[in-house]
């Protein structure tokens, strides 16, 4: 049996991963990274026999066609199984943040059950461990908890599998928002969206059969789901996971899992770079070789060319290459992916004039030296499938280097929000889906300036958040930990005021804080033209991020506000 050379004739990802089976059961489909650095190789087959299991779990608790389930588990095997077994009985899967058992009752608990109380699911499964805390967390909550603990599937075999009746168009599972400018969204999206974009990837990306991905992102995040689960197995790849909280606590155990098992693909936010490039010691580098890296993209998050440039350098010793370096610009409501830059070309970096953006939503390119600028890293270009336009605020689409709000439409768009359909009314305009980010376009593609929502309206000037963060950084160096702008209401001004949350790494004193201030207000006074209501230092821990690591700039911004109401006046002062 030969490896499809297109997915038209599938009516079902199912289908798909049916055929991988029979072609080759023992062939290795993941290796499960463990804490001691141990390797756990799942085959095809394995994999499928597990996926059968929780399908028979599901038939158990009465869980039919097109059922939605909520999927809570922690970074494992059996998350893998359960979200492909919900599949395979033709039910609609979605994977929530992780929860151990011993977190159930903290605070990311009690944020997995405002999702679940909000979706009105009937089923939720959950591993054994769990099944009982789980229980009593959604006791008020109108959701059967489960495990497949007693379920036995006596035959594995291919042929074992009571195939639903499929219709391409048919949800194939629910992929949550990360919540960035409010709360998660559920995103619908049908088995033929995700197959087309898989197909439309075959002739951009160097990855296919044979080929390895390697991550450690959640699997509840697009980017971990697709890029690491679904895009690998529907590819004829394998995929290496590592779980996250072992990958932040030790980054090099990515760059080990590449060296060892040969990666080719790993995907990952800006942030990541950095931490990359930072925590690793030279020493943990010996001997490594990462050669066989071939795309290695940035996504998710604003693309910062520093942070990639650092990542190269750093790493190019070990066999890195340069050109496999990718930025990219996705949404979920898209599969995943909208644009992005070629394998072997350096993203390009559109210097332009500060003042021109701002103040007539122009990117002009500038190369005098004494003009204020923004460098704005490129997306690349669009997804074949994908057709995307700029417009203004009365819907008028806008010339090249005009930003404006990006409209998108695609052959793998998403069916909507799950039971929100006044929500999925406002973003769509005549087929076309607004994302809510402002961009341009150019000859080297789509630029992303920043999220509609995250601006800072200064008397009638927008101010990118995101300018502000890093000249921040720069000022802080090695020093910063999260840093994050945004605007709050200023009644004497009849205006926005920008306010700046830095963390620190290690607390400075006094003095040292009054300079770093000083020093933060004059570049932005001098570069960006604006006066800040207040910087604020603080602690590691209190910039709130989304579970996907995006700053949460209007979770951040209502805390401050709260903050504000119990304390009389805070000026530039460090919090306890």
């Amino acid at each position: 049996m030969n490896y499809p050379t297109s997915f038209e004739k599938f009516e079902s990802i199912p289908d798909v991963l049916h055929e991988r089976v029979q072609r080759s059961p023992d062939a290795t489909a993941f290796v499960l990274m463990e804490a001691d650095e141990t390797a756990h190789e799942i085959s095809n087959s394995q994999i499928w026999s597990e996926s059968l299991r929780f399908a028979q779990t599901l038939k158990e608790n009465h869980v039919g066609y097109g059922d939605l389930v909520h999927l809570v588990f922690n970074h494992s095997s059996d998350l893998i199984a359960a979200f492909i077994g919900s599949m395979l009985r033709g039910a609609v899967p979605s994977i929530l943040p992780y929860l151990t058992s011993s977190a159930i009752g903290s605070a990311s608990g009690e944020r997995v059950k405002e999702l679940i109380e909000r979706t009105n699911v009937s089923a939720t499964l959950t591993a054994q461990d769990s099944c009982e805390s789980l229980r009593e967390l959604l006791s008020e909550c109108e959701t059967k908890v489960f495990s497949a603990a007693s379920t036995d599937v006596e035959s594995a075999s291919v042929d074992g599998w009571e195939r639903p009746d499929y219709q391409g168009q048919d949800l194939a599972y629910i992929q949550f928002t990360s919540g960035t400018t409010g709360p998660p969204r559920g995103v619908m999206l049908s088995h033929r969206a995700v197959l087309n974009f898989i197909d439309a990837c075959r002739g951009i990306f160097p990855f296919g059969a044979g080929d390895v991905s390697v991550g450690w992102l959640p699997l509840y995040h697009d980017m971990g789901l697709v890029g690491q689960v679904l895009w690998p197995l529907l590819l004829d790849a394998s995929s290496v996971l590592i779980a996250p909280n072992r990958w932040i606590r030790r980054p090099v155990s990515l760059f080990k899992a590449v060296h060892r098992h040969r990666g080719t693909m790993t995907w990952m936010p800006n942030f990541a770079f950095t931490h990359c490039q930072r925590s690793i010691r030279d020493d943990d580098l010996q001997s490594l070789d990462l050669s066989s890296w071939k795309v290695i993209g940035n996504g998710s998050e604003s693309v910062s060319s520093e942070c990639m440039r650092a990542f190269a350098d750093r790493f190019e010793a070990n066999g890195l290459s340069r050109g496999a370096l990718l930025s990219g610009y996705g949404l979920a409501e898209n599969v995943l992916g909208v644009a992005r830059t070629n394998p072997g070309d350096k993203p390009h970096v559109d210097r332009i004039s500060l003042k021109a953006l701002q103040e007539e939503n122009l990117a002009v390119p500038v190369s005098d030296p004494e003009y204020e600028t923004r460098d704005v890293v490129s997306s690349g270009f669009l997804i074949p499938g994908t057709e995307i336009k700029i417009v203004n605020d009365q819907g008028k689409s806008l010339d090249d280097r005009h930003v404006g709000t990006v409209l998108l439409r695609s052959r793998f768009l998403f069916s909507g929000y799950y039971n929100q359909p006044e929500r999925t009314k406002q973003v769509m305009r005549d087929g076309w889906f607004d994302t809510g980010d402002l961009g341009y376009m150019t000859n080297q593609g789509l630029f992303i300036c920043d999220r509609k929502k995250d601006l800072i309206i200064v008397r009638g000037i927008n101010i990118y958040p995101d300018a502000l963060e890093a000249v921040v950084h720069e000022e802080m160096g090695q020093n910063a930990g999260r840093v994050v702008a945004f605007g709050v209401g200023d009644n004497v001004q009849g205006t926005e005021a920008p306010v700046i949350v830095c963390e620190q790494r290690r607390p400075l004193g006094r003095e040292d804080l009054s300079q770093l201030s000083l020093r933060i207000r004059q570049r932005l006074a001098e570069e960006i033209n604006i006066t800040l209501r207040e910087i604020l230092f603080v602690p590691r821990g209190w910039v709130h991020v989304t579970t996907s690591g995006k700053l949460a700039r209007q979770v951040n911004r209502e805390k401050y506000l709260k903050q504000l109401q119990d304390q009389e006046t805070v000026h530039d002062e460090q919090l306890s």
